[in-house]
């Protein structure tokens, strides 16, 4: 597999790494999920929300080039205006029956065919979400202005999952008992997130960088506005390591 999910898998605490072990002919299907909320027309405000899905196992060189038809569309979500807590508990409703099959195959494995004919059982896990930064924060329910994968924004541990998963189960407790839980724990009051039931999965694991917005516009559009820009005397070798220094970062 040429996902970097399949590191993940063997170097954290889930217990698939057991399960594949303990027979011959598993595998594992990464499922990559994602979604971007798209203008379709300058009138009227139209926009879709669409939702793709590819897998790990197909190499990235091939994944990324739109003419090889890598990705499938799952869906399109509901666009609406509504208020945010109501837009984050419908995302999450869709996504939950969107996803739904995953808690089977990802559990007990479904009997696939490959190229050359061979039978494997392959566990399909939700192993990494790609979107930018709002996209982010509405998938793990993370509060905006926060980071969506740690508890702080210096470099801190994880998100604790299973602390989360136990406040998202103070719903039956209550309203107020509920928003406090959640509080407690950093994230929104979502009453089902879709990845809470399904197996081996952490969605805090399967976020992925926002390149365009949290680098190039966050990092490096900024840095030349109030950096660079303000510069007014500058030797032929300063500008050539500042250029080397950009380009480098940004390939």
């Amino acid at each position: 597999m040429s996902f970097d999910a399949v590191q993940i898998l063997r170097l954290s605490t889930w217990p698939l790494v057991k399960l594949l072990g303990s027979g011959a002919g598993r595998t594992v299907i990464p499922i990559i999920i994602l979604s971007d909320k798209t203008q379709v027309t300058v009138f009227r405000n139209k926009s879709a929300y669409p939702v793709y899905l590819t897998i790990g196992n197909i190499p990235k060189e091939l994944r990324r080039k739109p003419s090889k038809h890598a990705y499938i569309l799952l869906g399109y979500l509901p666009a609406t205006t509504s208020r945010r807590c109501s837009v984050t508990n419908l995302f999450h409703t869709c996504m939950h029956h969107i996803v739904k099959p995953l808690e089977m195959s990802g559990s007990t494995g479904v009997v696939m065919t490959s190229g050359d004919g061979v039978e494997h059982l392959g566990h399909s896990i939700f192993a990494a979400f790609v979107g930018n930064y709002p996209e982010q924060t509405l998938v793990t329910c993370s509060i905006s202005g926060y980071c969506p994968r740690c508890e702080n924004t210096e470099p801190h541990p994880l998100r604790h999952l299973r602390s989360i998963l136990e406040a998202l189960q103070m719903v039956d407790e209550g309203a107020a008992a509920f928003v406090r839980a959640c509080k407690d724990v950093g994230i929104k009051p979502v009453f089902e997130p879709f990845w809470a039931d399904l197996p081996y999965s952490n969605v805090f694991l399967a976020i992925t960088p926002d390149l365009l917005h949290q680098l190039y516009q966050g990092v490096f559009k900024h840095m030349k506005a109030w950096g660079i820009a303000s510069l007014s005397r500058l030797s032929g070798q300063e500008h050539d390591q500042i250029s080397r220094f950009i380009l480098v970062s940004r390939t």
